[in-house]
C-alpha cells in the first residue's frame, strides 16, 4: 500500500462516507496522490469511485488516444496502490449516437481529434465507448462514538 499523503486541504481525515472522482483524474499530474487524499478523507467502510475512458475509445474515429495519467489501461493499478478492496466495472459497447456531420465534427473538436477524423464515418453513427468505473472501499467498519 502506498504511503499516505499529508492533508493539503481543509477537511479532517475520516470525515467522508464517499468520494467521487468522475472523468477528472486524467487531468491530474499525479493521480495516485489524489487517490491517496481520497483514502485519507474516507472513514473506515467509506467508498471511493472513479471513472475514466480507454485509450481505445471511439475506434470509429481514431486509431487510439494518447496515454493520460489515468486512463482505463492503468487506472485499476493506480487505485490498487492505495486501496486493497477494489472492484472494476469495464465497458465496451456502442453507446453514443451522432446523428449528422455537424454532431460528428463537434464531437471530434471536443475530443481533440482532427476534422479529418470525421471523414472516417458516415452519419448517423454509433461510437464505441470503452472505459471503466472503479469502486474502492476503505478497509474497516465505521462506528459512531
Amino acid at each position: 500500500m502506498a504511503a499516505r499523503v499529508a492533508s493539503c486541504g481543509p477537511f479532517r481525515g475520516g470525515c467522508a462516507g464517499a468520494v467521487a472522482a468522475l472523468w477528472m483524474l486524467y487531468h491530474v499530474e499525479e493521480p495516485e496522490r489524489a487517490v491517496a487524499e481520497a483514502w485519507r478523507l474516507l472513514r473506515p467502510g467509506g467508498w471511493f469511485v472513479a471513472s475514466t475512458s480507454s485509450r481505445k475509445n471511439d475506434p470509429e474515429l481514431t486509431d487510439g488516444y494518447p496515454p493520460t495519467t489515468f486512463d482505463a489501461e492503468e487506472a485499476e493499478q493506480i487505485v490498487r496502490r492505495v486501496f486493497t478492496d477494489v472492484t472494476v466495472e469495464r465497458w465496451d459497447a456502442t453507446m453514443t449516437r451522432l446523428l449528422d456531420r455537424v454532431a460528428v465534427l463537434r464531437y471530434c473538436r471536443s475530443h481533440h481529434l482532427s476534422a479529418e477524423a470525421a471523414d472516417r464515418v458516415s452519419p448517423p453513427v454509433w461510437l464505441t465507448k470503452r472505459g471503466c468505473l472503479i469502486y474502492a472501499r476503505r478497509e474497516g467498519r465505521w462506528t459512531t462514538v
